[in-house]
Formats: structure tokens, sequence, C-alpha cells
């Protein structure tokens, strides 16, 4: 138990710090501490949540998760003044219905099939099986949101996939049974929940504090109508452990863990935060060795090497703008999806225009190539340059897209903000 405290408290203190350090930060190195937090209190996750459920039960332990973190979630809406944005999604009704049963799938729906899952096979295949969401993810990224995902992307994550196996499975062959395949099948659902919300996460540009609130209030009112319904019997009687558990899984995993994750996810785009995911299994481990003297062994090494050498191999491939797929595209021209630079940009022009599934999109093109712009709003967009940037543009968001589209000297970046569809157009107009 006391070693549980430290780590809670190690945990605060490190996001405190973190969170003070990062207004000097850039974009970029934001995203990658805010993922690398996130990775580790989810690597506790699994942890909690069995010492949580030992003492109430799986079902209150979720509904208390979810109460805590809706409230939690709502007082950084408060305090980081964020009121305005949480109106204007919940004025948004088909921004918050997509949102909210994204919430529901990410939260309530994986867990939910997890648990149907693992009544017909064993910890190591539902932890195998449910990490196959992030390839799931890169296969269905050009079909939903039209950004572009290079062959070599999935390979990175078929190596980290790898070497989760390896860690998992003691280096070993699962067997299946046929007995054990509709188990499988859940699990599968289970991962396809994960990847599916994640996208649909990605697809809407909200206030990320706003959305987590949304997404923990969905959630617990899911849970709710399931405890009713079930005619479970909700108690306040518990031990510190399982009171811990609910802090820790509701004040840190759903709330300000989910809002750095989200904050990644939107930066930094999905292919770097779900690869992200792949390190939590190790860091499991090596939180077991230290809590619980849990044997470390030799074939870790081999499994860790192939999910570092992923990581990087996704550092490198994944960390610029991803190419946006539309037939609507100027012939010629590559569009790139630079929305992520905005992921944080409370300018209620900016908002306005990229709310919802609205996008920021970009092209590069030579200086004596380029037409110019008129100064007038085209097609419902603003368009600008890195050279002459709406006023709604911060300094750090110029610096975050000349490094993700790392522009020639000789190139300007001209961009167009706003409905996805009618920036293409805008775009086209002066490229």
């Amino acid at each position: 138990m006391q070693r549980f405290c430290y780590i809670c408290i190690g945990y605060i203190n490190t996001a405190k710090q973190s969170f003070l350090i990062t207004m000097k930060l850039s974009i970029k190195h934001k995203g990658y501490l805010f993922i690398a937090i996130a990775m580790t209190e989810l690597s506790l996750v699994a942890v909690f949540s069995q010492i949580g459920a030992q003492n109430i039960g799986t079902l209150q332990l979720l509904f208390f998760v979810f109460l805590v973190a809706a409230v939690t979630s709502l007082v950084l809406v408060i305090y980081m003044k964020r009121t305005p944005q949480l109106k204007a999604l919940l004025s948004d009704r088909r921004s918050l219905a997509i949102l909210a049963f994204a919430g529901i799938l990410n939260y309530s729906g994986a867990q939910l099939f997890i648990t149907l899952g693992v009544l017909g096979t064993n910890p190591v295949v539902v932890s195998v099986v449910t990490k196959i969401w992030p390839i799931m993810l890169a296969v269905l990224l050009p079909f939903t949101i039209k950004t572009k995902v290079k062959p070599i992307q999935i390979g990175g994550m078929l190596m980290a996939f790898a070497g989760v196996y390896i860690m998992l499975t003691n280096g070993s062959l699962i067997t299946i049974s046929q007995q054990s395949l509709p188990y499988i099948g859940f699990l599968l659902i289970s991962a396809a929940c994960t990847a599916v919300s994640n996208i649909m996460i990605k697809g809407q540009n909200h206030d990320i504090f706003s959305e987590v609130f949304l997404f923990n209030a969905a959630s617990l009112a899911v849970i709710t109508l399931i405890t009713l319904s079930t005619g479970t019997h909700l108690t306040l009687s518990m031990n510190a452990q399982s009171l811990l558990s609910i802090l820790f899984i509701g004040i840190i995993t759903y709330s300000t863990g989910a809002i750095l994750y989200f904050y990644t996810l939107k930066s930094l785009g999905p292919i770097i935060a779900s690869s992200a995911s792949y390190s939590t299994p190790f860091l499991t481990i090596a939180f077991s060795y230290i809590i619980l003297g849990t044997q470390l062994r030799a074939y870790y090494l081999y499994a860790l090497a192939l999910i570092l050498g992923a990581l990087v191999l996704q550092n490198k491939y994944s960390s610029k703008a991803p190419k946006y797929l539309s037939s609507k595209t100027k012939h010629g021209i590559q569009y790139y999806d630079i929305t992520g630079a905005f992921v944080d940009n409370t300018h209620p022009s900016m908002y306005r225009q990229i709310r919802g599934n609205g996008r920021v999109l970009a092209a590069k093109l030579k200086a004596d190539d380029y037409s110019g712009i008129d100064g007038k709003d085209t097609h419902g967009c603003f368009v600008f340059t890195d050279k002459a940037p709406h006023e709604s543009v911060r300094l750090e968001e110029l610096k975050f897209i000349n490094e993700i589209l790392a522009p020639d000297n000789d190139e300007v970046v001209v961009m167009a903000a706003g409905d996805a569809d009618s920036a293409t157009l805008a775009l086209n107009e002066h490229v």
C-alpha cells in the first residue's frame, strides 16, 4: 500500500512539474512529453483495476471511477477557463453525438468486450489481441480522415506488436482452441472500438478539456444505466486500496492522463500516439518488478529492442505533416492536413473555423509560382501563408508548421482554414 502511495505522489509531482515547464516547450516537445506521461500512468491501470475490483466489484469500481473522472474533468474545464468552449461543444449537436459515442466506445465499450473476451480466454490472450488496435487504426486512416499512411509506418507497428507478443507470451506460441474463437472475436471488437473511437476523436476539433469531460459524463451515464438495470447495489464501504484505485484511475487515467494523450493524438497524429501504447507492457513489467518484485527475464531485452526500434522508426516517418487525400485537390499539388498545429488554439476566429470537422489544409509552393492572396475569405475559409499569417495564428504554431512541413527557403506555405471540402476548394484558387 505504501509503495502505491509513493507512485501516486510521484506521478502527481511529475505531472505538476511537467505542466509548469510546458509553457516553454514547442508543440512537438509537448506532445512527446505528454504521451510519455500518459503511457506511464496507463501501465499502472491494470494493477489498480485488479486491486480496486477485488473489494467492490468491477461494475461498482467503474461507476465510482467515472463519477470521479467526470467531476475532475469538469473542474479542469472551469479551472482552465474553457467553459465557453464546453458550451460551444454542447450546442453542436452533430459533434456532441459523435464525441459522446466515441467516448463510450473508447471507455465503456472497449472494456465491456474485454470483460466478455476474458471469460473464454486468459489475460495473456487478452493483452495480445487488444494490442492490435493501432494497426487497425493505421489501416483505416486513409478511408476515414483521408490521411496517407506509409507502408513502413504499418511495418513499424507490426515490429512493435512482435515485441509485445514476445514479452507477454514468454516467447512462445499462443494455442487457440475452437471454443475460444468467439471470445477472440469479442477481443477483436474491443480493439476495433478503441481504433474507431480514436479516429472519431481525431476527426472532431473541439477543446480537449471539454471533450474529456464529455467522454467521462457519457461513460458515467452508460455505467449508471447498466448498474440500475442489473440491480447492482452501490456501496461506499471500501478499503483504502480500492479508494486509492478509484482516485488514481478517475483523476489521473481518465482525466489528466486522457487530456495528455488526446493532445498528442491531435497534435502529432494518431500513428505516433497509438504506437506509443506498445510501450505499456514493458512499463507494466518494470513497475511490477519495482512494486511486487516480479522476476525479469532475458527475453524482455529482445522485446524491448523491437519496441524501441519501432518507436524510433515511427518518430522518423510519422513526425511530418500527413498528406491529405482528396479527389478535389488541384492536380499536381500535394495538400497536407496541419490541423494538429492548432489543437490548443482558442482564438474565436480559428476555433470557429475548425471546430467540429473543420480542417486547416496546407500546400508548399515556390514563391515565384504563388498567385497571392486577395485578403478576402474564399468558400467560407480564410486563407493565409506562413509569411503573412492570420491574426489568430500563434508563433509556436507557425514554428510547428514549418517543422512538420520543412519548406525550402524559396517556398511559401499556403493554408486554408474551414470545412475540409471548402478548404480544398479555397486552396485550389490560391495555388
